[in-house]
């Protein structure tokens, strides 16, 4: 686009130069010079890369913002040069730096210029919804005047060029929220998978521990047995949500039946007794519910074991005609939901439900046990098929 604009206008180059509102500066943001296009990053020796936008630091720059009028820099060969705002007889004039008081930015920006052999320089503000976004700044190699139709040329590329600067900063965003949803979404996995399986091999490992110290050799043999198979199925796991892949038992088993053989895997062999209980018709579920509602049980289970030293776990799957509620009570020491907790567990649970459009509550005080609800909505039962 500063291309075209250059081949339109028979111009030296260009320089584009973006508002941030908040911080009162306008920034170089790129150059297109010598067919040769670069970021402000990537352009060396360049002496000013930011110019101030209130009125007090510059009324020349302040009142261009404000007015969204174009601006011509006539003749930078002059000691003082001067910078023309609007156009006709309507025309205000400033001086770019102050001869009392010189700005030695602005010259040392004007001698740069000068070394290029631009002579004169027409600045363009970028529109967005009626606000002056940024400018572009059109170089010249010698004196210019303009007709005003070359005026709304112009005009009409600068606005071209904006909506590509506005498509390239969402697209950079865009990538920038992907990469931080991805990010996000293997922090959640590795945790619910490593960190909630060596829950389960700590605790047999102790059921281990228990049974040898009692003399009881066949029972501590199936204990590290059933420690190897969490550790194993643990790494799997995390192989799996490395690669993006639903859960493994998923692939098997709909989610009521994966459930109930993660509680019979995390408890068996420990105190805690675990019940599982289903009300309505199963339904087949997005797969991306089914392992959400999956790592949410499985994160509840683990606290509750390793946390609330809970003697008794219940789960309830609740199929309903618009909605799915998993709700998950146990027994054991219980918190206070107002304090302040370490940890990645609680805030994936929420992310897990409110990134499927659900809800998620929790009940829970000291002493007093905790249960957990999510409920999630469902296309109608028409609309999908029974298990």
């Amino acid at each position: 686009m500063l291309k075209v604009i250059i081949e339109q206008l028979a111009a030296h180059s260009v320089s584009v130069w973006g508002r941030d509102h908040d911080a009162g500066w306008v920034d170089l943001m790129a150059v297109f010079q010598n067919n040769r296009f670069q970021t402000a990053k990537q352009v060396v020796g360049y002496p000013m890369t930011r110019l101030p936008s209130s009125t007090e630091r510059s009324p020349i720059w302040s009142e261009i913002l404000r007015t969204g009028q174009c601006a011509m820099l006539e003749d930078l060969d002059q000691p003082i040069a001067k910078i023309s705002i609007g156009s006709g007889s309507d025309a205000k004039w400033y001086p770019v730096t102050n001869e009392a008081n010189p700005d030695r930015a602005m010259l040392l920006h004007q001698e740069y210029l000068r070394g290029l052999g631009v002579r004169s320089i027409l600045f363009m503000p970028m529109l967005i919804a009626g606000c002056v976004a940024g400018l572009i700044a059109i170089r010249f190699s010698q004196k210019r005047t303009f007709l005003r139709k070359e005026i709304e040329l112009t005009r009409a590329l600068a606005h071209q060029a904006m909506l590509a600067l506005q498509l390239t900063r969402l697209s950079a965003q865009n990538r920038e929220s992907d990469l931080l949803a991805e990010r996000n979404r293997v922090a959640r996995d590795i945790h619910d998978t490593l960190a909630q399986g060596f829950t389960g091999v700590i605790a047999q490992l102790e059921a281990a521990k228990g049974a040898i110290s009692q003399r009881r050799k066949v029972r501590a043999s199936d204990h590290l047995d059933r420690a190897a198979e969490l550790a194993r199925e643990g790494l799997r796991e995390a192989r799996r949500s490395v690669q993006a892949l639903r859960p493994l038992v998923l692939e098997k088993k709909p989610l009521p039946a994966a459930l109930k053989d993660l509680m019979e895997r995390m408890t068996t062999g420990t105190t805690m007794e675990a019940k599982l209980c289903l009300q309505g018709e199963p339904r087949k579920l997005p797969p991306e519910l089914e392992t959400n509602l999956l790592r949410i049980g499985q994160e509840v289970l683990t606290n509750a074991v390793r946390h609330a030293h809970a003697s008794k776990f219940d789960a309830l799957v609740v199929f309903e005609s618009h909605e799915i509620r998993l709700n998950l009570r146990d027994n054991g020491h219980g918190f206070d939901p107002a304090k302040n907790h370490e940890g990645f567990g609680l805030q994936s649970m929420r992310e897990r439900a409110e990134d499927m459009g659900g809800q998620f509550s929790l009940e829970s005080s000291e002493g007093n046990g905790t249960a957990i609800s999510i409920v999630l909505p469902l296309a109608s039962a028409s609309e999908s098929d029974p298990l």
